[in-house]
């Protein structure tokens, strides 16, 4: 997450005239998560790979925050699945 201090401002016409207001605000930016993982080059066929994630700025308390496909129908969720 990074933090930036803002300066706001703001005009408003109305029947009276004008009205300018000027605020600072403290704004939060949630950065999008980045999906990166890694494993080893090699694996042989009777053997099960395992992946373990590394990526960052994921919201683990959702319940979707890891989906692993693999691309032959099986899907996993976790940190680090073991398939």
């Amino acid at each position: 997450m990074t933090e930036y201090f803002i300066w706001v401002r703001g005009k408003k016409y109305c029947t009276e005239g004008a009205s300018c207001r000027l605020i600072g605000v403290n704004l939060k930016i949630k950065h999008g998560p980045r999906a990166t993982f890694n494993t080893k080059p090699e694996v042989c066929i009777d053997q099960m790979a395992n992946f373990q994630s590394q990526s960052c700025n994921v919201d683990a308390s959702l319940a979707d925050a890891y989906i692993w496909d693999f691309g032959d129908g099986n899907m996993l969720s976790g940190n680090n699945p073991k398939p």
